[in-house]
This record gives structure tokens, sequence and C-alpha cells, in this order.
């Protein structure tokens, strides 16, 4: 398949997640299956009200759109995988935390695509592009910055180096990140740095951990 159309793909797969009660856009998600998602576990907590380190697996379903191209056909989803936000450092960090995985309650959208999840072992200097939901902004914006390396907890660090447009910041969590050289997705975005208004770097976890 062209890059191109790997693309499109990705594109395909964005999910866009509500707060049930309030209709507040709480974060993202990406198809990896036909029926099943990616997202962080702390979008899912936002989503329902709960506490983001909640040890088991939320009951309640999650509802979701795909703006890019069923934009308000709302989806139901439960929560099938659940790696809560630790309070602990982890042991290893291939353990993973703040990561959930959905399941659609029907099928997806028409024209919906899983992504193409790729690996990265040396992504320094890679251009990434990402489509999330910052404050005021519902129909989303895309961001677009450069990767670095590794961190010890194993997540990878983003770096907006531009001055015009957007940087990625809260209303990015769980939306996919696709490196232009690999042309695939390498992770889900996580976090974004808060303590140091001056760095404009965020936070994602690679796919590695994603699918161990």
């Amino acid at each position: 398949m062209a890059i191109a159309n790997y693309f499109q793909t990705f594109k395909a797969s964005i999910a866009r997640i509500y707060h049930p009660s309030s209709g507040m856009v709480v974060g993202a998600g990406f198809l990896v299956s036909d029926r099943h998602l990616l997202t962080c576990a702390h979008v899912v907590a936002e989503a329902l009200s709960i506490a983001q380190n909640t040890p088991e697996a939320p009951a309640g379903k999650v509802d979701l759109d795909f703006p890019l191209i069923a934009p308000g056909q709302i989806f139901s989803a439960k929560v099938v995988f659940w790696r809560p936000v630790q309070l602990e450092p982890l042991t290893s960090p291939e353990q993973g935390e703040d990561i959930a995985g959905l399941k659609l309650d029907g099928n997806s959208p028409v024209g919906s695509h899983p992504v193409r999840l790729v690996r990265g072992t040396d992504t320094w200097k890679h251009p990434f592009r990402i489509f999330g939901f910052p404050n005021q902004r519902e129909m989303g914006v895309w961001a677009s910055g450069v990767l670095r390396d590794k961190l010890a907890n194993g997540w990878v660090q983003m770096e907006d180096i531009k001055v015009p447009g957007y940087s990625v910041e809260l209303g990015f969590s769980g939306a996919p990140v696709w490196d232009e050289k690999l042309a695939g997705v390498v992770g889900i975005a996580v976090a974004a740095e808060r303590k140091r208004e001056e760095a404009k770097a965020s936070f994602l976890i690679p796919t590695s951990i994603l699918s161990s």
C-alpha cells in the first residue's frame, strides 16, 4: 500500500471520546482492529468520572465517534483491557501503564480502518503528526513536531520545534502518533509537559509497550 493510503487509513482510525453526561470531549482513541480501539486509561477514567488509578476495569460504557469520517455518529464501547495509572513507579517499564482497550458494541462506521502499527528502535528527529482535541477545539486540530528517544519509564519524548501552530497539549491524550519516516503509528500520546511552560514537550507510549 502507498504511504498516502496508509495515512488515509490513519485518519480513518481516529476516535473522539466523550463524557456521556456533559457531552464534553475528553480525549482520543484509535482503531487497531475492526471493533477494537486503544486509548489512555486516564481518558476512560475522565469519561466515566472515576479515579485514574482504579485497579479494576470499569464496567461503564464509553461514547465515541469518528470525527474525520463519521462526525456525530455516536458509538458505544466497553472496556476490555485495563492498565490504570500507577501512583508508584513500575518495576519494569515494559509492564506499561495508562492504557485501555475498548470494544465497540457494534460494527465500526463505513470508511473506518485500523491503523498501521510500527515499531521504531531509533526515531530521533523523525517528524510526526497527531490529531487531538484541546480545550475549545472539539472539532480537533493537527499538531506536528519531532520525536526524540525513550525515557526511564519507557515513554518516548516528543517536541514541537516550530513557532506557529499547535503543540501537543491536554486533549491529545489517547491519540495515535504518526511517524512520517516509518509511515505508521509509533505510539499513543499520553502526557504533555506541564511543569515547565517554556518546554514544548510531550510524551507517547510506544507500540513496543502497547503490544506487550
